[in-house]
């Protein structure tokens, strides 16, 4: 028979520790990142930046004589309802399933009232009113549009009910816990 050699353990690592399976605390499961339902956000927003824009240009196409470019803008407000509310339910599907923040979904519900009041205002041939809050809509989405493009937004939000994410992975990795 071979002489048996005392191994000296070396220092635990996370990785060590769950190749040996002697873990004595739950490992807390990797937080998905939302990047695919971010990624359906942002798409949408993108073509909301795109047909909410095109309403002045259909407006001033009526107002240089073109009387069929009003019912062109008719038909495009419906379009911009109809993203907006798209808008609303990719928010919502980042923020619930993927993980992500909840404010895109508060500010897209928020803007698509606001657009629907400007429709109101609209067909209510309240043109002093219409005018100055459909311009800030267009800057309103153009500039939360930019916004969800940033990369923090790409990280997946902490579930505190899941045992705090990073920060909890960071103290078990970095604890000297001595072999019992």
């Amino acid at each position: 028979m071979a002489a048996e050699h005392p191994v000296t353990p070396g220092p635990r690592t996370p990785t060590t520790e769950r190749l040996s399976g002697d873990l004595t605390t739950d490992t807390v499961p990797p937080a998905r990142h939302p990047r695919a339902s971010l990624w359906v956000l942002r798409a949408i927003a993108v073509l909301h930046c795109g047909v909410i824009a095109a309403q002045p240009v259909f407006a001033g196409i009526f107002l240089t004589g073109d009387v069929d470019a009003i019912a062109v803008h008719e038909m495009n407000s419906h379009i911009v309802s109809l993203l907006g509310w798209s808008q609303i339910i990719a928010a919502l599907v980042y923020a619930a399933r993927g993980r992500g923040r909840w404010s895109p979904m508060w500010f897209s519900l928020t803007l698509a009232i606001a657009e629907e009041a400007q429709k109101v205002l609209g067909y209510l041939r309240l043109a002093d009113l219409h005018i100055p809050i459909g311009v800030s809509l267009i800057t309103i989405q153009v500039l939360f549009t930019v916004w969800l493009f940033r990369p923090d937004l790409r990280q997946a939000r902490v579930d505190k009910t899941r045992g705090g994410g990073r920060a909890a992975n960071r103290e078990h990795r970095t604890s000297r816990e001595p072999y019992a």
